[in-house]
C-alpha cells in the first residue's frame, strides 16, 4: 500500500496556475512510488495518473466559425421562448 494519505488528489485546488503546477508535482511523486510497486494494482493506477491533473483545451476557428456558433445559440434562445 501507497502512503499518500496526505495528498489529497481529487479536490486539489487547480483553478489556477499555481494550482495545477502543485498537482503536476503530486502526481510525479504518485507515478513514482507506483513505480516501485512490486503488485499489479498499483501499475493499473500508473497508467491513468495523468487524468488527475487538469488539462486546458484550446480550440481555434475563423470569424465565420465563430459567428455561425453565435447565431446558433441566439436562435436557440428565441425559440425557447
Amino acid at each position: 500500500m501507497i502512503p499518500f494519505t496526505k495528498f489529497d488528489f481529487t479536490n486539489a485546488g487547480q483553478s489556477t496556475q499555481a494550482g495545477i503546477e502543485q498537482q503536476q508535482a503530486r502526481v510525479v511523486r504518485l507515478k513514482e512510488a507506483l513505480a516501485k510497486s512490486e503488485t499489479e494494482e498499483p501499475k493499473k493506477l500508473l497508467s491513468v495518473a495523468d487524468y488527475l491533473v487538469k488539462k486546458s483545451v484550446w480550440d481555434f476557428g475563423g470569424y465565420v466559425w465563430a459567428f455561425d456558433i453565435g447565431y446558433g445559440g441566439l436562435d436557440y434562445v428565441i425559440a425557447s421562448d
